[in-house]
């Protein structure tokens, strides 16, 4: 099985290949508007596909060094009680 990426390259390369075929034999039928409606998917259907690794290059995002929010002073007194070191302990 191919990975997730190659996967989708695949199933868009194979279908801008079903929309070009369709296209093309609309054509040969005379049916010059589902022609150029079929190409033109087609088409786009390719571009997207090929140009979607040089455009959408998701990175993982860094970890977080610390806590996102600072904790209180509440939450610090009630954390330092909790551990026997506080005032009140």
């Amino acid at each position: 099985m191919l990975p997730g990426r190659d996967r989708i390259a695949v199933q868009g390369l194979l279908l801008a290949a079903a929309l070009l075929a369709a296209a093309w034999r609309a054509g040969s039928l005379g049916m010059v508007q589902a022609d150029f409606v079929l190409t033109f998917g087609g088409g786009l259907a390719a571009a997207a596909t090929l140009f979607r690794g040089a455009v959408y290059r998701p990175q993982p995002a860094p970890p977080p060094a610390g806590p996102l929010v600072a904790p209180s002073e509440e939450v610090r007194r009630h954390a330092a009680r909790e551990a026997g070191a506080g005032p009140a302990a």
